[in-house]
Order: C-alpha cells, then structure tokens, then sequence
C-alpha cells in the first residue's frame, strides 16, 4: 500500500532522481516489481512539471525509453516538452540570429530527445495496478500539495 510520505518524496526534487540515460532507464525497469505499474515524475532542475504512470512488462515498450527517445508520434509527453520548452528556445535562437526555419528530417525529435537527456530527471514509486490511475489523478488535482505543470487534469 502507497502512503502519503512516499507520495510526498516522489514529487518533492529533495531526494535520489534519474536521469534520461539508457544506463538509469534499464536500471529503474530492471529495479521494478513487474507485477506493480510505475507512478513516475520528472523534474527541470527543482521544478515538477510531468507525472505519468507506466507498466513495467517489456523494456521495448517500456514509457520512458519512449520518453527518452524524443519521438513525439504517440508520445504526449515529448509533445509537451516540444511545445513549452523546445520551440520556443528554437524560436528566440532563430529570431537572434535573425534565421529562417529549415526542415530536417527528425530534426524536432532529436531537439526534444536532447533535451530531455540534457535538462530533465526523474523518481518512480511502485504501486499497486489499482491504485495507480487513482494516484496519478489525486496529484495532478494537486492533493498532495503540488501540481505538476505539464501534466493536465
């Protein structure tokens, strides 16, 4: 059973986070009871901004190596990090350097890949498959005093 002080510690910043590295993501799939689900949220330096919930049955398939692969198809989280962090940087830095937007090819997903990698980190806390919707819910409505600012209600 989840209590509030393991709630409390996975959206407070105070304590142990991950990385988006390949060698952190294997880590936490390889750490996590494959008949829990995974409650995970994600930090920019000390600010809550993502939480989402995952199974942990297939490292393939597994969220966040989605995540950490930058591939916005099908991945809203890597959307919300292309529309509040990503453009608007690529937006100033072309307007700076007084440039035009030029099409590559994957460009955006590596964009976003690299900054996940570079800028964000993350905790987990495994929950029971029950619980888990619940959870994620009750923080995003901020019940447990902070509300991530990506995640919507």
């Amino acid at each position: 059973m989840t209590n509030d002080s393991d709630i409390q510690n996975l959206i407070s910043s105070e304590s142990k986070m991950f990385s988006f590295s390949i060698e952190d993501i294997q880590t936490i799939f390889k750490e996590c009871d494959k008949e829990l689900d995974i409650l995970y949220s994600i930090f920019l330096n000390n600010e809550f901004i993502y939480i989402g919930r995952c199974g942990v049955t297939n490292f393939q398939h597994f969220r966040l190596n989605s995540h950490r692969s930058g591939r916005r198809s099908g991945d809203q989280f890597c959307i919300y990090i292309q529309d509040f962090y990503v453009l608007p940087s690529l937006i100033k830095t072309l307007k700076e350097n007084n440039e035009d937007y030029v099409f590559e090819k994957g460009r955006l997903d590596r964009e976003v890949g690299n900054f996940i990698s570079e800028n964000l980190r993350l905790k987990y806390l495994s929950v029971q498959k029950d619980d888990v919707v619940d959870l994620e819910n009750r923080i995003r409505e901020g019940k447990y005093g902070r509300t991530p600012k990506l995640s919507p209600k």
